[in-house]
């Protein structure tokens, strides 16, 4: 059986700190280009699913969670379509539409909703923002 790079990062444990640091970095790789390609593919997802029409708050609401959960597992934000800052997409029971509508929630400083859009909006994804209170 040949041996492979994990054989030999497994098998030299004695070796100085250094080579700690080079047996890591194609990891670092790995996950960076890893992060890429799926930021990018959700990216390109939420672009082509933009103007989707969902029939009820429900789904509205699973859409949202969905997008949410992935936007924080890559800790990324929406760009809120109105103001620009960072932003969670939430479907809410607001305005005149009896199944409920995404806005875009702000956390940042005062608590703000903007647009009201019944159909799934365009989403850009931007950095999530530093955490501000103090540790």
């Amino acid at each position: 059986m040949p041996k492979t790079w994990f054989y030999h990062v497994v098998m030299n444990r004695s070796e100085a700190p250094d080579a700690l640091q080079r047996d890591l970095a194609p990891v670092e790789q790995l996950l960076s280009s890893t992060f890429l390609q799926v930021t990018e593919i959700f990216a390109q997802i939420l672009r082509n699913r933009a103007g989707t029409k969902f029939s009820t708050f429900e789904e509205r609401q699973a859409a949202a969670h969905q997008i949410g959960r992935i936007l924080e597992s890559i800790s990324m934000r929406c760009r809120c379509t109105t103001c620009g800052e960072p932003a969670i997409l939430k479907a809410v029971r607001a305005g005149n539409s009896k199944h409920g509508v995404f806005q875009f929630d702000h956390t940042r400083g005062r608590r703000s909703s903007h647009s009201g859009s019944v159909d799934l909006p365009l989403i850009e994804l931007v950095p999530e923002p530093k955490d501000g209170r103090k540790k």
